[in-house]
């Protein structure tokens, strides 16, 4: 295929990036610790939230695209508001959390 657009931002390695449901807004997370929500028609950074300097291994919207969930090597899960806003973080794993899914309901 052709390479349609290129989103830099991340200072390290990218290891997920999600689209929302209508391919408007993209969030990604990678080694620097950072998750990041793109304007995917503009290329640009529109939030900047810093998960902490661990790696962030997954990241996804929630179904109701309200909320952003992001894992990591930090052995934790955090929950996000789409502006910004950390609305909760989830302790209790004994190592990285590599992957995630958000229920359909």
């Amino acid at each position: 295929g052709k390479l349609v657009k290129t989103f830099k931002g991340h200072q390290k390695t990218v290891w997920s990036s999600r689209l929302t449901d209508d391919n408007q807004t993209m969030v990604s997370g990678g080694m620097d610790g950072g998750v990041k929500v793109w304007d995917v028609g503009e290329g640009v950074i529109v939030k900047d939230l810093r998960a902490n300097d661990a790696p962030v291994h997954c990241t996804l919207f929630t179904n109701n695209g309200r909320n952003i969930i992001s894992c990591g090597r930090d052995n934790t899960i955090r929950i996000w508001s789409t502006e910004g806003e950390r609305i909760d973080t989830l302790r209790g794993h004994h190592g990285t959390v590599y992957s995630i899914a958000s229920s359909p309901s």
